[in-house]
């Protein structure tokens, strides 16, 4: 008898979201919950979080990424700038996003 190569796209796609669930990621539609706004002097980021993660966030800003921990150094988002900045922004937490504005660094 001859082996079974059926294919189960669907199942593979229920393996996917259970992987990236690991790591906190969405997998609806893998959408950006990020929005960075270039501009002449400076770079803006806008990121919406889930409220429950907002309560006890920690964010840090370096030159060149954003790294937000949640209870017990739990991952939420980690996401690589695309130029350097100055790390000292004000970084503003509401309504579930949180708002920085970062210098460019010269």
């Amino acid at each position: 008898m001859g082996k079974d190569h059926s294919w189960a796209p669907f199942s593979e796609i229920d393996k996917l979201k259970g992987q990236l669930a690991k790591f906190n990621l969405d997998s609806e539609g893998m959408e950006s919950t990020v929005k960075i706004k270039e501009g002449d002097n400076s770079l803006k980021v806008d990121m919406k979080l889930d409220s429950k993660d907002l309560e006890e966030a920690e964010v840090l800003l370096s030159e060149e990424s954003i790294l937000v921990k949640g209870k017990g150094d739990r991952i939420i988002k980690s996401i690589a700038l695309p130029c350097e900045v100055n790390p000292d922004a004000k970084i503003e937490f509401s309504e579930a996003r949180l708002k920085f504005e970062a210098n460019y660094k010269r």
